[in-house]
């Protein structure tokens, strides 16, 4: 893997502003479930208090 690859990669969890963790969460295993359909998400009844709502609404 070169520097460039590298670079490219590491861009993709840069920064993108401040915004609660939680919601970062949510936004990013929405994200992942996009891209790759074994993506599952499994939680103990925190679905809104880690923004799952939004995997769970798009992958039912």
């Amino acid at each position: 893997m070169g520097e460039k690859n590298i670079l490219e990669e590491t861009e993709k969890y840069a920064s993108r502003g401040n915004k609660a963790t939680r919601k970062g969460f949510g936004e990013a295993l929405l994200e992942a479930g996009r891209e790759d359909p074994s993506v599952v998400a499994l939680c103990a009844d925190l679905t809104g208090s880690l923004n799952m709502n939004l995997f769970r609404d798009e992958f039912p």
